[in-house]
């Protein structure tokens, strides 16, 4: 049963829809959710810094990073933003409250663009969330160890067990 539903799901994510969904509800987990958004965050302000500091235009530089970005449900908000750059609005105006992008990346956006400096200021929040990802990560990690530990603990207790109990069975056998 697990062999069939880990392929079924696999082939359902590769489905347009299914990949959508799976990655919605990969946003929306608990703890592991705002891990992902802050990598695919941090992905896109790096990849969009580094193709406009090598000089691709702003649209181009849009589409290549929502393919860059690895997840379905930022790729496709990043597309509806390449189009509103297309009809002149700006980034941070066509992101503003966008559930998915941070009030702080929209004022960093908009203060690039306003002081025409937007691929340093995309640089600074790119370095933000990837220090961010990496005290998600720590913490996350303070939380396993313990369950771990007690994972351990568990699993030597039934080797011991199973170790002891025949030696004591035949001891008792012996000595009675």
């Amino acid at each position: 049963f697990l062999v069939i539903a880990y392929i079924a799901l696999s082939v359902w994510k590769k489905t347009k829809s299914g990949k959508y969904r799976w990655d919605y509800f990969l946003l929306h987990m608990p703890i592991y959710g705002p891990l992902i958004t802050k990598v695919v965050l941090s992905r896109f302000a790096r990849v969009f810094s580094n193709l406009l500091a090598s000089g691709v235009a702003v649209v181009e530089a849009i589409r290549i990073v929502s393919s860059a970005v690895g997840n379905e449900v930022y790729r496709q908000r990043i597309l509806l933003l390449r189009q509103d750059i297309k009809n002149w609005q700006k980034i941070a105006e066509s992101l503003e409250d966008d559930p998915l992008f941070p009030d702080l990346l929209i004022s960093m956006i908009r203060v690039g663009e306003e002081t025409a400096q937007i691929g340093n200021t995309v640089i600074k929040i790119a370095d933000f969330y990837d220090e961010e990802v990496d005290i998600a990560i720590g913490n996350i990690q303070k939380l396993i160890e313990p369950i771990i530990l007690v994972v351990m603990a568990v699993v030597i207790g039934f080797l011991a067990i199973g170790i002891f109990q025949p030696i004591m069975n035949l001891a008792g056998t012996l000595g009675g």
